[in-house]
């Protein structure tokens, strides 16, 4: 949907907007039932490449920790 943090490129349908989530959750397609995966409009989709970069992913949780105060589990 059209926020201010993805602009009008990040248009889409509000009635397509739940439809992959519900068929993620409760479908027994074979499509569906892989983890880990990015999907939109119940298609997989790759991701940029640094979603998958562990240490950035780290970075990114110690930074969330330090500026919430909370603290992670390791």
């Amino acid at each position: 949907m059209p926020t201010k943090m993805g602009g009008s490129s990040a248009a889409d349908d509000l009635d397509q907007a739940h439809r992959t989530q519900v068929w993620l959750a409760v479908s027994d397609d074979p499509a569906a039932l892989v983890p880990g995966e990015y999907f939109y409009h119940m298609n997989r989709k790759h991701p940029l490449p640094a979603t998958r970069d562990v240490g950035l992913q780290d970075r990114l949780l110690n930074f969330c920790s330090r500026a919430s105060g909370v603290e992670l589990p390791a």
